[in-house]
């Protein structure tokens, strides 16, 4: 009796693998911080948070941006597509965080 459970378990098995060969995918967070700046004109600091986003195959990455006052319950306000972390993490610096340095590079 237990061959043939084995057995039958075992003919389960290769048939629910056989029937879904996909695994589920999902993307997964790679980075997440803050920046911000502040602006000698007008007194005013902005803050920041971001996230950076992979897509399972490590192909593309997303940057999704708050004000710090919105995160983590507030709409993302800015996303956008990279082909790296890195350059993702770049663009925030320069774009967020206003690095001339990280500017620089990036031109």
């Amino acid at each position: 009796m237990i061959g043939v459970k084995t057995t039958l378990l075992a003919i389960l098995t290769l048939a629910s693998l056989l029937a879904f060969p996909c695994i589920a995918r999902a993307d997964f967070m790679a980075n997440s911080g803050s920046g911000g700046y502040y602006d000698k004109s007008t007194g005013r600091s902005y803050r920041y948070e971001y996230e950076v986003w992979s897509n399972d195959n490590n192909t593309a990455y997303t940057l999704k941006v708050w004000d710090s006052k919105d995160y983590p319950n507030g709409s993302s306000y800015r996303s956008a597509t990279f082909e790296s972390a890195r350059k993702a993490l770049d663009y925030f610096d320069c774009t967020y965080a206003r690095r001339e340095d990280v500017c620089k590079q990036m031109r």
